[in-house]
């Protein structure tokens, strides 16, 4: 058995890899080595001032503790965000619902009275009819009883 043909890529068009390389590189690269950096900048400013005798820990620890919680606030947010968004567009929702429901309210009704008409029309000779034969084959027990005989 012979091997699968490899699928043959076309080459890349250079203009346009030359353009993706540089979007590449100041869009991600950059911004990700300036975050990085600025990340160290602090690390490093924290630790040179916890290093000296005269600092108030305290305050350092406080701030520390500030950027921990940051990050879960930002989060936190953009889900309060999400909610609010929810809340208001169900509040708008219900604002135009009733009409709509009450309006295919009145359809299901007319829908009920239709079957419920046919299907009378259609049950009713039967229903009538075995109710004539209950009563002729049974006389006593519907209307009078025959008067009983001494």
């Amino acid at each position: 058995m012979e091997a699968p043909n490899k699928l043959i890529l076309p080459e890349r068009n250079p203009v346009t890899h030359a353009r993706h390389r540089r979007e590449v590189f100041w869009q991600i690269i950059i911004p990700m080595m300036l975050g990085i950096l600025l990340v160290l900048v602090a690390v490093t400013i924290v630790l040179l001032s916890a290093t000296h005798a005269a600092t108030n820990l305290s305050r350092w620890a406080d701030v520390s503790l500030i950027w921990l919680i940051l990050p879960s606030l930002l989060i936190a947010f953009i889900f309060l965000t999400i909610l609010i968004a929810f809340t208001y567009l169900i509040s708008i929702v219900l604002k135009k619902t009733p009409p709509y429901a009450h309006l295919i309210q009145q359809y299901f009704e007319t829908g009920k009275n239709k079957v419920s008409f046919y299907s009378n029309k259609i049950t009713d000779p039967i229903v009538k009819a075995r109710s004539a034969w209950a009563v002729l084959s049974h006389p006593s027990r519907y209307g009078k009883q025959p008067p009983a005989e001494k």
